[in-house]
Order: structure tokens, then sequence, then C-alpha cells
């Protein structure tokens, strides 16, 4: 989109190279007045309405470059056109100092034309630069510099070269800052998307947790509870009450799983502890005033990735509570290696009552197989469940070297 003389995908960038070059540039205006004033004086009987005339231009000159920002943002030609004309005029108010003028104030202006419409139009900026060139050669014959034309016009050429040049470099070093900001904006805006994100996944996973204790479990509830009321309802009490002290038992294991989910939320927000820690800690509290044998063997050689260690844990107590809950064992092994080379293998075996590893997922109470297998998943590893009826049950996961851990 074009609002007049500039690109507004340009806007930033003149913007910003106009006033950090604002000061500069009225300084050396300040400079070449200054030089052409001494000229004057010192060569010619001084015309004191001449010099208050030409101060007025120059005045207007610095005007118009201090108002430069706006003026090139709506009237980018116009402005150009202006400020030439009024260097032009200017030379012929001080005819001994004109030289001063012209080689001082129009070589700026050009290095100005080149940063604000280069990228626009280069055959604009060639008409600017032959105009320019033209008119400086015109007020040098006028103002009786034709016996120093072949010396001034080397000059003044020379002087735009080196502004020219200076400009390039010094619009580039804008547009890299700008660059270099627009970057910098992109990584802010880039970091709260994956905050965002993070937060999102966090939300999942508790959804899961809570999905796998408390959702699960009062379903079971509901369900037992119903069978109880249809059994009351045809006054066979003894069954309702059985099914009743079944759902007590049921109930309280539901809340030891919300427990433990709690728990672990809290140990997430405290200071981190190593991998083999946490292993061994979360399986104590799990065994904690049972009457269970437990045998834990970590090596692990370098930490895994957090989401890792989040999904072996549940793992680990999802394995625990179903060997104390259903298989009723006496004991279990409870084994962690990690490679060097980042692979994981976990087993927990347990000499429980075992079960059919055909009803995986249709067993009451044994929803939380189905969920750590969903985290074996999602962890980019695979779990293998070994079980017979009187044979106890073990669990092999198994989590493949340079895996990060992302849902897939």
């Amino acid at each position: 989109m074009r609002e007049h003389g500039l690109d507004l995908g340009q806007t930033d960038t003149y913007a910003a190279a106009v006033e950090d070059a604002k000061i500069p540039i009225i300084i050396w205006v300040v400079l070449s007045y200054i030089a052409a004033l001494v000229m004057y004086i010192s060569v010619d009987q001084p015309n004191w309405l001449m010099l208050m005339f030409f101060t007025g231009f120059i005045a207007l000159h610095i005007s118009l470059y201090w108002h430069a920002k706006t003026l090139l943002l709506k009237h980018a030609w116009f402005y150009f056109v202006i400020q030439g004309m009024i260097v032009y005029a200017a030379s012929f108010l001080v005819f001994i100092g004109s030289p001063v003028v012209l080689i001082g104030l129009y070589p700026v202006l050009l290095g100005q034309c080149i940063g604000v419409l280069r990228n626009k139009s280069k055959t604009m900026v060639g008409l600017v630069a032959a105009a320019y060139l033209i008119l400086t050669i015109i007020a040098l014959l006028v103002t009786d510099w034709l016996d120093q034309l072949l010396l001034l016009i080397p000059i003044f050429l020379l002087m735009n070269v080196i502004v020219i040049s200076y400009a390039h470099l010094f619009f580039r070093q804008v547009h890299a800052r700008l660059r270099t900001q627009s970057f910098l904006n992109e990584l802010e805006q880039t970091h709260r998307k994956v905050e965002e994100l993070t937060l999102a996944n966090e939300r999942q996973r508790m959804a899961r947790d809570l999905h796998d204790t408390l959702a699960q479990g009062l379903a079971g509830l509901i369900m037992q509870l119903e069978a109880a009321d249809a059994h009351l309802e045809r006054s066979n009490s003894i069954r309702a009450k059985q099914i009743i002290h079944t759902a007590m038992e049921r109930a309280r294991s539901t809340l030891a799983d919300a427990r433990l989910v709690i728990d672990e939320l809290r140990l997430q927000a405290e200071v981190e502890q190593d991998f083999s820690s946490r292993v061994f800690s979360t399986a104590q509290k799990l065994v904690a005033s049972k009457d269970i044998a437990l045998h834990i063997n970590t090596s692990v050689a370098v930490e895994p990735p957090a989401i890792i260690k989040e999904h072996c844990l549940f793992i680990i107590s999802e394995a625990i509570m179903n060997a104390i809950k259903h298989a009723e064992a006496s004991e279990i092994w409870l084994t962690l290696q990690q490679e060097k080379h980042g692979a994981v293998q976990l087993m927990i075996a347990d000499n429980g009552q075992g079960f059919d590893t055909g009803r995986i997922g249709k067993l009451e109470g044994h929803y939380g197989i189905v969920g750590m297998t969903e985290r074996a998943r999602l962890i980019g590893g695979t779990i293998n469940i070994e079980s017979e009826p009187g044979k106890g049950t073990t669990v092999v996961v198994e989590i493949a070297a340079n895996e990060d851990g992302a849902e897939r």
C-alpha cells in the first residue's frame, strides 16, 4: 500500500533513519552556513539585506529537515524539489560563498534521497541527482565561478560519492537494526505461544490424571451403587450390603489415587530431584504401612527430559497400585535402566495373583493399564504386560534413544 510519497512497508525504516540522522544533518548545514558566511564577509562588502535573506533561506532549509519525517511520508517528491530550490536560491545570495552552499548542501540532500527512494525507484533517484548537478553548474556559472568550474565540479562529485557511500552504509545499518528488533518481537511472540501451548499441554495432562483417577473411580462407584439399589428393591439386602462394602473399598482406593495425583503435582512445584531419587520416593510412598517387600534397582546415566520422567513416574505408580489393590502382591521388584545414549527401560514385577492380559481394558478396576499404555506412547515408548493367573505380573516399558518426549 502506498501513501502519496512512500510505501507504508518502508515507513519504519525511513522514519527511524531520518530521526537518527536529523541532528547530524542540521549540524552540517549550520557549519556550511557559517563557512559560506565567513567567505562572503571576508571577500565582499557585506550586503546585510542579502545576509538576512540568506539566513532566512537556511533557517527554512533546516526547518524542513526537522519535519522531514512527516513531509517525506506524505510528499517525498515535493520535499526534494523544495529543498533543492532553497539551496539553489541561497547560493545566489552569497556569490563568493556559493560553492560552499552548493557542494555542502546538495550531497546531503542526495544522500537522504537515496535512503528514502532507493527501494521505490532508482530512476527517481537518478533524476534527483541529475537535477541537483545541473542546478549546481548553473549556479556556479551565474555566480562568476566559470574559471574554477573544472575544479569545483570534481569536488562536487567527490562529495556526492562520499555522502552516497555513507548514506548507503547508514541506511543498511538502520535496516539491520530494525530487522533485529523485528526478530526480537517475533521471538517474544513465539515465546508467548510456547507458554500458551505448555499451559494447554499441562491442562491435558491434568485431565488425563483426573480421568485415570476420579472419573473412572467415580464411574465404577456409580455402577456399584446402582447395582446395590437394584438388590435393595428386590429385598436382597445381603448382596446389597456386599456391594456397598465393595463400593466403600473402591471409594477409599479412588481417594488414594486422587491424593497420589495431587502429590505428583506438588512434587513438580518443589525443587527438582534427580530421577533415581524421585523413583525411590514415589515407590516407597505407595508401599508405606503395607506388608510388602519392595526391591528397587536404578541406574540412570543421564537425566532424561522432564516429560519422560513425569510419565515414567505415573506408570510406576499405576503398576505398583495395581499390584497392591488387585494382585494382592507381597513382593514387588522395580528396575530402571537409563543408558548414556538416552534409551530407558523400566520394569515393574510382582508375585501377585496375575490376570488374563486378553481382558485388558475390560476388567473393572484395570482402567489404569490403558492410561499406562497411552503415556508410554506419548513419550515414544512401548509397553509390554506379561501376566497369567496365579503367576504375577511384569510390566516392561522401553523408550528408544533420542526421543524428546513430545506428543505425536
